[in-house]
């Protein structure tokens, strides 16, 4: 097989090469340099080198000529790699014995012709059928032809004529150089002006890097806070409920029982909020029909805004469904609704809006956080008020409101900001002064994979069972109000403080039916960790997480990971029950005492 030296210092040119020739069913050695070259000459015999002439160190020309003047390889042909324009670089490169010459760019056939071309006059030559060398003089020099002089001379003859046609049109080109000029001058200005942009697009960017990181960080703080209320109101709403039930014949009682449910109620939606922002409250997204859902929001949303402001829907034929939790979307759409209408006192008109949209890369590149792609976009707009610039970076923020005190929390569009992002999309105000509002929300567009069937814990009953429950949570009053609950239910409940504990009772050789656990404990082990473990174990325990948040140990890309049954906190004791229900299978084994 035929074997040839590539010396190139640039990678990417050296493999293209390489490719090219190796396609060709030459055999490819590589040397990045004229030293590297030489060595590998000295320790192996090649049938021709292919050289760039500009490279770090010694040259084309000088590797070339050490090539030709040692006695060992002067008869191996060498084919110079370059950009040439100038006449006397070809002479250079003939004073140093270049067989041949091949211009960049250059087109894969015609190198591999050349290359044939040079191997058989190698071969002629050593068969005498050619000379060996073809002196020539040329402007004063004089050197040897040692192969295919008429294509090295038609070179040279065609890079004059090139000169040659310069030369007469030196003075033709004058006045166009001159125009030339001040057209430089008008594109000098014109990119003055994209600069100016270009560096407002970056001080954008660096805002809303600085806006992301505080977001970020403010959101876990909020997550870690709503995740302790969340264990204060899983006892609170659970021990009201059980309060109620013993005091029904006081109806002075019942009713205090039912304002401490109510605030329970609201602190829960408080907490929910607070998480939406934080983005880890556990969504359930799927297949959903924005259109579907829309008309459904509009419907909700007649009594709630009133009279005064009229309610259009603007939407797309052919909407692609959205990969997003839907009753989370129906609770966005409410907040930037409400929102709508403090902004129209006097009455106005909201329109709620679907459509199809593709994110380009230049879109992407404006939006760091947006990942470009296919989405179903939902859209409400107001002819209210409209958003002031100057606080139009902040209405996103948790507990920035404009409204008198007493009158909102300030969560309703971080809430909506919160929900977006987790769930892989994007927001975007488009707002005058005095002329409206429009917020834009972009959800991922969901594939076929993305439909799922009903929610099995929907019509699941709620009712008991005799089950043998291992109970992990690390919160004293959350763990003594599981158990209490549990037992009433009728269960074997087994309360455990955290992994370690847990584990020991499973080791000490009782059966358990379910491990219900809290995802985030104190100790080694989160609850993920301590399911691993008693699976391993156990392999026929079933497993029910509970949280007070969206944790990464069991949803992954805003999602719960396959398999994984999760109760949310807080959740009254119909809930628990049905969850429990579920995560057994669904069938209920003996009575509830």
């Amino acid at each position: 097989m035929t074997r040839i030296l590539v010396v190139e210092d640039s990678p990417t040119q050296a493999q293209q090469l390489q490719l090219v020739l190796e396609a060709a069913r030459f055999a490819v050695v590589l040397a990045p340099d004229a030293d590297a070259a030489l060595r590998h000459m000295a320790d192996s015999s090649f049938d021709m080198v292919i050289s760039d002439i500009m490279m770090p160190g010694p040259s084309g020309y000088e590797l070339c000529d050490q090539i030709k003047r040692d006695a060992r390889w002067r008869d191996t042909p060498v084919i110079l790699l370059s950009t040439l324009v100038d006449p006397m670089d070809i002479i250079r490169g003939l004073e140093c014995g270049a067989d041949n010459f091949i211009t960049k760019p250059y087109e894969p056939e015609q190198l591999i012709d050349r290359i044939h071309t040079v191997l058989r006059n190698r071969q002629a030559r050593r068969q005498g059928k050619l000379a060996f060398g073809v002196e020539v003089v040329f402007l004063g020099k004089k050197f040897v032809v040692n192969s295919e002089k008429e294509q090295i001379l038609d070179l040279l003859i065609a890079t004059f004529e090139d000169i040659v046609r310069t030369n007469r049109g030196l003075q033709e080109s004058k006045a166009e150089l001159l125009a030339a000029k001040a057209q430089i001058e008008t594109y000098a200005l014109e990119l003055e002006r994209r600069v100016e942009e270009r560096t407002k697009a970056l001080v954008e960017q660096q805002q809303q890097l600085a806006q992301a990181q505080k977001m970020e960080a403010v959101g876990q703080l909020t997550g870690g806070i709503a995740h302790d209320f969340n264990n204060l109101l899983t006892v609170i709403t659970g021990t009201i409920e059980i309060l109620a039930d013993a005091v029904g014949h006081q109806p002075q009682l019942v009713e205090i029982a039912a304002m401490i449910d109510q605030a329970a109620h609201r602190g829960a939606e408080l907490t929910q909020r607070l998480l939406a922002f934080a983005r880890k409250q556990p969504l359930h997204p799927r297949a959903t029909d924005t259109n579907e859902l829309v008309i459904g929001a509009a419907k909700l949303l007649r009594p709630t805004l009133g009279e005064h402001i009229e309610i259009e829907s603007m939407l797309e034929e052919n909407a692609w469904p959205a990969l997003v939790d839907p009753g989370q979307l129906t609770t966005a759409l409410v907040n930037l609704a409400v929102n709508a209408r403090d902004a129209m006192p006097n009455g106005g008109k909201l329109t709620l809006e679907t459509g199809n949209v593709y994110l380009d890369e230049a879109y992407a590149k404006a939006h760091r956080e947006v990942s470009p792609g296919a989405y179903a976009m939902v859209a409400v707009t107001d002819n209210g008020t409209g958003i002031p610039a100057a606080i139009r970076d902040k209405v996103f923020d948790p507990f920035f409101t404009t409204k008198e005190a007493g009158k909102g929390t300030g969560l309703g569009l971080s809430m909506v900001y919160g929900f977006v992002k987790q769930s892989g999309g994007h927001i975007k105000i488009y707002c005058e002064d005095s002329h409206g509002t429009c917020i834009k929300i972009y959800l991922p567009r969901a594939a076929a994979q993305d439909i799922e069937s009903i929610d099995v814990a929907m019509v699941t009953p709620a009712q008991g069972g005799t089950e043998t429950i291992l109970a992990v949570e690390d919160d004293p009053l959350v763990r003594n109000y599981v158990i209490a609950q549990l037992v009433g239910l009728g269960y074997r409940a087994i309360p455990a403080a955290n992994a370690d504990e847990a584990l020991v009772l499973i080791d000490q050789g009782t059966v358990y039916d379910l491990l219900f656990t809290d995802v985030i404990m104190s100790g080694s082990k989160s609850g993920r960790e301590l399911a691993e473990e008693v699976l391993r174990r156990r392999p026929d325990i079933k497993v029910l997480y509970t949280s007070g948040y969206s944790e990464s140990a069991i949803i992954h890309n805003g999602r719960l990971d396959p398999g994984v049954l999760l109760l949310t906190k807080p959740y009254r004791r119909s809930d628990l029950a049905r969850m429990i229900r579920v995560a057994l299978g669904g069938t209920r084994s003996g009575t509830p005492g």
